[in-house]
């Protein structure tokens, strides 16, 4: 069955929009298959011996910030993991920013914002989860070399305060221990700038993947108001045995939430409200082969590729360590699809071939290739048919992308055959029916025309001449085009 999308009135963007797989995108980037995960480096320091959330600094490609778990003061430490570095296994040390005055009870993790920000989440509530007081505070990132040393810097900040929403009144502020959660999870949507909770477990030391947010129109900063979580979804099925950490990416359409022993990449569809990212099946990403002695924390890399995972330090040591889950087949997208072709690209993180399969089976049973070794891969593919469903597979060298169990999530649909009005491949009188009920893009009259269960038709195959909208201007192509079949 064909996805039916309303008449937008813009015919090349509605082509578009129909082109583009499940799960791909238009822009931004989008990681079909990652590498197994490795160690990268310790850190230079011995200072963060507890690294408990870690975060891409947003003025450098190569700096992170991460915080202690609790015990430490309330101070944030910046380290550097150049490909040099991770050549020496040392992530360098690059100083510390303290929040002098800030409550620094359980600091679990670490996340940006808006306008280059960094939160810190002071929100850790071990069970039996009595806190009263947890905080997030936030300040602006401070320029830091890269290549410079190691600072010491007092920064501005400021601090709200939160609560668990009451049983009988959410509205309201948990005044029970048995309402209040242990977490350890901190994202902010990088242009909304609302803050998303995830809680590890309650107040019976069950794991629980529970949902919270708090928008950021209404929080007042540098009050001492308790703004009160407002309950999102529940994640406990996707993100089992309790979330150690998370991070959204820099455009807000993928986020990641980790425990101990794998990562959890949700992707929110083309053109959804943020919130309906829970609602999706995220990808499993293994972090345990090496097993990370207590991994706590996940970030993206700035260019949204690689995920950086931190660790708190092995048994008998003083130093975290740093892991690399490396992007390896990424930003698989179709484009330029018409009526008979389209465009399939992607990128692989080592220079390979090119073959795409595709075909209107999951059988597939075309393939067009190349046998360049390229890191930018682009085919065209060549007669195909009108408004049908194309599934698709891209290989590249060893990397093979959608795996079978999956092969039905990958695909694309022609554009449809201007004067076809039902879809049937000929324009006849068949269509003059569809065609007039269409008229002045009457999107309902025309879906009506159509039996139910029955696959639906690009409501733009009324638009006869291009302008986007369907109106007695499209009569006479209409007429021009009877008795003839379509490509």
């Amino acid at each position: 069955m064909r996805i039916r999308k309303r008449w937008n009135g813009l015919k090349a963007a509605l082509a578009t929009l129909t082109a583009f797989l499940l799960g791909g995108s238009a822009w931004g980037w989008d990681t079909q298959i990652y590498g197994e995960h490795y160690l990268s480096a310790q850190t230079e320091t011995d200072q963060v011996p507890e690294s408990s959330g870690v975060v891409a600094g947003r003025l450098s490609a190569d700096l992170y910030w991460t915080n202690n778990d609790s015990g430490h003061p309330a101070r944030l430490w910046v380290f550097r993991l150049t490909e040099a570095d991770e050549a020496a296994g040392v992530a360098r040390n690059l100083g510390y920013v303290n929040l002098s005055g800030a409550s620094s009870s359980d600091w679990e993790d670490v996340a940006t914002g808006p306008g280059n920000t960094i939160y810190v989440f002071d929100g850790g509530d071990n069970p039996p989860c009595g806190r009263t007081s947890k905080r997030i505070h936030r300040f602006v990132e401070p320029a830091i070399d890269p290549d410079g040393a190691p600072v010491a810097l007092s920064v501005a900040y400021e601090s709200i305060r939160f609560e668990y929403p009451d049983t009988a009144d959410p509205s309201q502020p948990a005044d029970s221990d048995d309402e209040r959660y242990d977490a350890e999870s901190l994202a902010v949507h990088p242009l909304s700038g609302d803050i998303y909770v995830v809680t590890k477990r309650n107040n019976s030391n069950v794991p629980v993947s529970y949902v919270y947010k708090l928008s950021a129109a209404e929080l007042n900063w540098g009050s001492d108001d308790i703004h009160v979580l407002e309950f999102i979804a529940d994640i406990s099925a996707a993100v089992p045995s309790g979330p150690t950490g998370m991070d959204l990416d820099a455009e807000g359409r993928r986020l990641v939430v980790r425990n101990y022993w794998a990562a959890y990449e949700f992707t929110l569809p083309t053109s959804q409200p943020f919130d309906d990212i829970f609602q999706t099946t995220p990808l499993a990403i293994n972090l345990q082969v090496p097993a990370e002695p207590q991994g706590e924390a996940v970030c993206y890399h700035l260019n949204g590729g690689d995920l950086i995972t931190t660790s708190e330090a092995p048994s008998g040591s003083d130093y975290a360590v740093i892991y690399r889950t490396p992007w390896l087949l990424a930003n698989l997208q179709v484009s330029d699809v018409t009526m008979t072709s389209a465009r399939v690209a992607w990128r692989t993180r080592e220079a390979s071939d090119s073959r795409v399969d595709y075909g209107e089976t999951t059988g597939y049973g075309s393939y067009v290739s190349d046998p360049s070794a390229v890191t930018q891969h682009v085919l065209d593919l060549p007669g195909l048919s009108s408004q049908t469903r194309y599934y698709f597979r891209v290989t590249s060298g060893a990397l093979a992308y959608p795996a079978p169990a999956v092969a039905d999530t990958v695909f694309f649909d022609t554009a449809g055959c201007p004067g076809d009005c039902n879809c049937d491949w000929m324009i006849s009188w068949r269509d003059i029916d569809f065609f007039v009920a269409a008229m002045n893009d009457n999107v309902a009259a025309w879906e009506a025309l159509f039996a139910p269960g029955t696959p639906s038709c690009p409501f733009e195959n009324n638009d006869l001449n291009g302008d986007g909208t369907v109106t007695w201007r499209d009569i006479d192509p209409f007429v021009a085009k009877m008795n003839t079949t379509c490509p």
